[in-house]
């Protein structure tokens, strides 16, 4: 994350299928904002999929 606030990268750690959803997790990541401390952060994001019938 830069200084603004901006997803800059994304890397995933790990994944369940391996590769089924990764392209999903990183447009949905790249797309979030946060607030801007005028500093890079790197942060840990854990995400899961639920998938319904119907």
């Amino acid at each position: 994350i830069d200084e603004q606030g901006n997803v800059i990268d994304v890397t995933i750690v790990s994944a369940n299928p391996p590769r089924h959803f990764d392209r999903a997790v990183i447009d949905a990541l790249m797309g979030w904002k946060f607030r801007g401390e005028g500093e890079k952060y790197v942060g840990e994001v854990e995400v899961n999929f639920t998938l319904k019938d119907g």
